[in-house]
């Protein structure tokens, strides 16, 4: 599995993907097709076999709460993997973990940690953050109404 996200992620990342982050990609994106509409072999749209809620029929509600659950489950997960990892390795100087976005669900942990991050560094640190997701012209204004003591570097996709 790790070969394939190789293939797919900028070669700059390439050296950062272990077997436990690819493990994670892979999981997020069978969880994401469970409950995400797809065109099967016969042509027809149909659903996971194990999704038995349309987006579109029923309530929106009943949808975005178990699509939220599939999700939430899977990072309450990796989260406690990446403890049991943090005792084994005390000497890391960086770290580099998932954040995720889906607005439409109700999950705003990039936006919420980002913001976490970026409000509380310790003075006279540098912060490097990269992503492909994240709203930079939110965070840019975030930045410019804020006082740092901390110095930032942001690299996202445009």
């Amino acid at each position: 599995m790790v070969y394939v996200f190789k293939r797919w992620i900028p070669p700059r990342w390439n050296e950062l993907l272990d077997k436990a982050l690819a493990d994670f990609y892979a999981e997020f994106i069978s969880r994401v097709q469970e409950f995400s509409l797809a065109v099967r072999k016969d042509a027809e749209v149909g659903l996971h076999h194990t999704w038995k809620i349309l987006p579109y029929e029923g309530t929106k509600e009943e949808f975005t709460e178990k699509a939220k659950q599939r999700i939430v489950d899977l990072m309450q997960d990796a989260f406690k993997n990446q403890q049991k990892a943090l005792s084994n390795c005390l000497k890391a100087d960086t770290w580099l973990f998932s954040l995720i976005e889906m607005g439409q669900i109700g999950i705003h942990h990039d936006s919420v940690v980002t913001k976490r991050l970026l409000s509380n560094c310790v003075a006279g640190s540098r912060l490097k953050l990269a992503t492909g997701h994240f709203n930079l012209r939110r965070i840019n204004g975030y930045l410019n109404t804020q006082m740092f003591s901390a110095m930032f570097d942001i690299n996202g996709a445009s």
